[in-house]
C-alpha cells in the first residue's frame, strides 16, 4: 500500500481532487496513527494526504465526476441482499428501493464498499448508513474478511454516557476563558 499510495495520490491529484497544500505548493502530508519509519525505529512518518477536513466528501465527488466524464453506469438506491454464491462469488441480489423490484447483478468480479461497521455500536461518529451489512454478507456466505484488524479504527470520540461527542478540530481558549475561537483551515 504505501508503495502504490504517491501513485494514486498524483492520480486523485490529476482528477482533480483538492488537496490541502503546503505555503510552497506542494501536498500537505500529515503523521497519522500507526504511521511510522523503518518499522517504528526511524521516528513519525508524514504521509496522510488529506483534502482539509472534508478528504471522504472531496474524494467521493472527484470520483463521481470521473465515473460520469466515462459515461459509468450507476444503480442508485439498491440495497445489495444476498451475495450469488458457487464456490466464489459471482454477484449480488439487490432490491431497487425506489420501486421495491429484485435483480440480478452478475459479475466476474465483486467488490463490496459499504462503508464500514461503525453503528453497529451503541456510541459511534458514523454516518447511520455505517451499519455493517456488507460484512455480513460476506460472513452469510462463509467468505473470508481478509486483514480485519487493518479495516477496524477505534476513535474515541464517543462519550456514550453523556452523549457527547468530541469534536476534532482545535479549539483554542481564550486566556481568561472568555472568547473561544475555532482554529480551522479550508
Amino acid at each position: 500500500m504505501c508503495r502504490e499510495a504517491p501513485k494514486t495520490v498524483i492520480e486523485l491529484e490529476n482528477y482533480g481532487l483538492p488537496f490541502s497544500r503546503t505555503e510552497d505548493g506542494k501536498i500537505y502530508q500529515r503523521a497519522f496513527g500507526g504511521q511510522s519509519l523503518d518499522f517504528g525505529k526511524g521516528g513519525q512518518a508524514y504521509r496522510c494526504a488529506c483534502g482539509a477536513d472534508k478528504t471522504g466528501h472531496v474524494l467521493l465527488h472527484t470520483l463521481y465526476g470521473q465515473a460520469m466524464k466515462h459515461n459509468t453506469q450507476s444503480f442508485v438506491e439498491y440495497f445489495a441482499l444476498y451475495l450469488i454464491m458457487n464456490s466464489s462469488c459471482q454477484g449480488v441480489i439487490a432490491l431497487n428501493m425506489e420501486d421495491r423490484t429484485l435483480h440480478r447483478f452478475q459479475a466476474a468480479s465483486t467488490i463490496l464498499a459499504t462503508g464500514g461497521h461503525g453503528r453497529a455500536y451503541f456510541s459511534a461518529t458514523s454516518v447511520h448508513t455505517c451499519t455493517g451489512d456488507g460484512w455480513l454478507h460476506v460472513l452469510g456466505s462463509h467468505s473470508r474478511i481478509w486483514n480485519l484488524y487493518n479495516f477496524i479504527q477505534l476513535v474515541y470520540m464517543g462519550l456514550g454516557a453523556a452523549y457527547c461527542l468530541v469534536f476534532v478540530n482545535i479549539l483554542v481558549a481564550h486566556k481568561f476563558c472568555r472568547d473561544f475561537i475555532w482554529v480551522y483551515e479550508i
